[in-house]
């Protein structure tokens, strides 16, 4: 598996800061699995950005998963977080038509600012990337991952003016909050560990080629916060330097 940060194809276009607010919930919540089939943009017609306004909305009704319309700082970023993947290969993702895996997450903090406010790690699009020399390149909209609320999970609604509505499958760093737009990751800290788990609608590319390890998409980052009054994540945010960088992480 690899991972890594946003490819810099204009899907920031995508992202826009706004207010937040939460959608009303139904009263239960269980797992759903949500898939890449998100609207593209002009400057990259061949990729799919996060969820389609149908499937989000049905997550939100019929599972629970909130909706939080909008955040005060949504995009990519640089140098502010950085995510930790883990994942061990198994013989059994053979199938030609679903396959299931579970990747095991952390995130560090690796800005000199402590993040006082609600900071979720976004899930956007998946990218090809090359291994041993061969190019592995999964649709995006084969590519899936299963969320649920119970395990902090939302969808983020971002609204460009160009490019109209997205929706992010997300993740709340700090679940020990009791509020989903709160909490707190300082300079330094790590998050909990929580689980990454993929939907993949079509056969896994094996690699090295021909064993029984296979690599998963390549999946992109994006960050959404919320900020508290805080001087220093105030300032953090006014001057426009918040930065995420995902490191890259291959199955062996």
């Amino acid at each position: 598996m690899q991972v890594k940060s946003g490819s810099g194809r204009g899907w920031l276009g995508a992202l826009a800061a706004v207010l937040f607010s939460l959608s009303a919930l139904p009263a239960a919540a269980v797992p759903v699995d949500v898939f890449f089939e998100g609207p593209s943009i002009p400057s990259d017609l061949t990729t799919k950005f996060g969820l389609g306004e149908t499937q989000a909305l049905a997550a939100n009704a019929n599972f629970a998963v909130p909706i939080i319309d909008n955040l005060g700082f949504v995009g990519l970023v640089t140098g502010t977080l950085a995510a930790n993947p883990s994942f061990t290969p198994t013989a059994s993702l053979t199938s030609d038509t679903e396959n299931r895996a579970s990747s095991d997450w952390d995130v560090d903090n690796v800005s000199s600012f402590d993040l006082a406010g609600a900071t979720y790690l976004l899930f956007t699009h998946t990218d090809p990337f090359t291994k041993d020399g061969v190019l592995i390149d999964y649709a995006d909209s084969n590519v899936g991952l299963t969320i649920d609320e119970a395990l902090g999970w939302v969808i983020v609604k971002s609204v460009d003016p160009t490019n109209g509505a997205f929706y992010y499958p997300a993740i709340l760093l700090d679940r020990s909050a009791s509020d989903p737009l709160n909490g707190f990751l300082g300079s330094g800290m790590t998050s909990a560990s929580f689980d990454v788990e993929y939907v993949v609608k079509q056969a896994l590319v094996a690699a090295p080629f021909g064993s029984l390890q296979y690599q998963l998409p390549e999946l992109q980052l994006g960050m959404g916060f919320s900020p508290v009054p805080e001087p220093g994540t105030a300032m953090l945010v006014a001057l426009g330097v918040l930065a995420l960088s995902a490191r890259r992480r291959r199955t062996s």
